[in-house]
């Protein structure tokens, strides 16, 4: 699978998501602040504060006093020349400390470069953040890919192979809400957006063990990906393999690699067969 850069919704509307719940400890401006840092990963330019009030859909005033607070902290830089703002390097403090403090990518890394080593193209980890799924981990072929990625990257789940392997292993009920608040739209000409059809490609993948995707996501990408479970068999993520259509048929990605992904994704599953430690590690 190739992610692409996040869908351009706002960030104040996750496809749909329900509202946190706010109780009496909820902080509304560290919501709005928030709101526009997310803003920015998702538009991926610098952004003057009238495109900033309107990608929130809120008051000008009251956004300048989240981009003011922001900007002198450092988390936001402001142009000299067009006045438009963009984050600074100090945001990727956060990601970092995701990176080194989430207990499924530390001990993922061994069976990624396990895969990696088997198969010499691109593999991936990924989690599900509410509608999409977003990579956590990534180690790039050696050979020339057809859509580049990062770490970060999002892709709508119900047309991706580790959104499908995911989805199969959810409860039902959480499944249906998926799919529920997921935009069915076509992302390419070989997009499913047929429910019931999208419904039997995610059961199969019960059968399978593992979900095949041929250029729904992106012209050009191929990918077969299978889910890592938890101690409740439920799924928390995903190990796939992503191939250019170039280079690949999805014939050939399943015959040659299907089985090597679903070993890896079976072996960090093991991994994790116990629940993570309370330091998250």
């Amino acid at each position: 699978m190739t992610l692409s850069a996040d869908p351009p919704r706002p960030p104040g509307d996750t496809a749909g998501a329900p509202p946190p719940a706010r109780d009496r400890l909820f902080v509304a401006s560290v919501e709005k602040a928030l709101k526009v840092l997310e803003l920015f990963a998702v538009e991926g330019r610098p952004l003057p504060i009238s495109q900033v009030a309107a990608g929130l859909s809120e008051n000008r005033s009251s956004v300048q006093r989240s981009v003011s607070t922001l900007t002198a902290l450092g988390y936001l830089d402001q142009d000299p020349d067009t006045r438009c703002y963009r984050p600074t390097a100090k945001c990727l403090l956060m990601a970092n400390a995701f990176l080194r403090s989430d207990w499924l990518v530390q001990r993922a890394f061994p069976v990624l470069m396990e895969c990696h080593r088997a198969t010499d193209e691109t593999v991936n980890l990924t989690r599900l953040i509410d509608t999409d799924v977003m990579l956590v981990s990534r180690l790039p072929s050696r050979h020339l890919v057809s859509i580049e990625m990062q770490v970060g990257s999002r892709a709508p789940a119900f047309c991706t192979a580790p959104g499908r392997a995911i989805l199969a292993f959810l409860p039902t009920a959480d499944r249906d809400a998926v799919l529920a608040r997921s935009p069915i739209r076509p992302m390419t000409s070989f997009t499913c957006i047929d429910p019931a059809e999208i419904r039997n490609r995610i059961e199969a993948v019960h059968r399978t063990g593992y979900a095949l995707q041929s250029q729904e996501m992106a012209l050009g990408d191929i990918s077969v990906a299978a889910p890592v479970l938890d101690a409740d068999g439920r799924a928390i993520g995903a190990v796939n393999v992503a191939v250019p259509t170039s280079r690949w048929t999805a014939e050939r990605l399943e015959r040659e690699v299907a089985r090597v992904v679903v070993q890896a994704a079976r072996a960090l599953t093991q991994t994790i067969s116990t629940r993570p430690p309370a330091d998250g590690r």
